[in-house]
């Protein structure tokens, strides 16, 4: 917790700094930026951490100039399902003896399975109809 705590507070600090300014439209330069802190993060463990709570955050805000593209959003709606149901489903797996790649295909199969049956039914919560302004000054 205090790794994730202390990445949540630098992101904020961040957005106190920068708000919501564009820092740019270089989806390359992120992406680079990204695989170089994986690599960077196998170097040593104070690196590791560098990238953790400084650069990390820093991809984040600035990922978030970019336009919104139909696969990104598609990867959103699935992140909470597979995060939800990847450790019972890699389980199960593992119970019938899968090979780890049968358990990823099916824990990702069960992800879309469970994104399908619920998100995309939910149907959007109508807005409260607003009050007329008679309404608002006798209340």
């Amino acid at each position: 917790i205090p790794r994730e705590l202390s990445a949540y507070l630098i992101g904020i600090i961040i957005f106190r700094v920068y708000g919501d300014r564009p820092l740019g439209n270089r989806p390359a330069v992120a992406i680079a930026a990204f695989m170089a802190c994986l690599w960077a993060a196998t170097l040593n463990p104070f690196v590791e951490l560098a990238c953790a709570l400084v650069f990390a955050p820093l991809i984040v805000r600035a990922s978030l100039s970019f336009g919104k593209a139909s696969w990104a959003i598609g990867a959103g709606a699935l992140s909470y399902p597979l995060y939800a149901t990847h450790v019972p489903a890699l389980q199960l797996a593992k119970l019938f003896g899968a090979s780890p790649a049968w358990s990823f295909a099916f824990a990702s199969l069960l992800a879309i399975a469970v994104t399908r049956l619920f998100e995309t039914r939910r149907k959007p919560k109508a807005a409260p109809p607003a009050l007329a302004a008679g309404e608002l000054a006798s209340a």
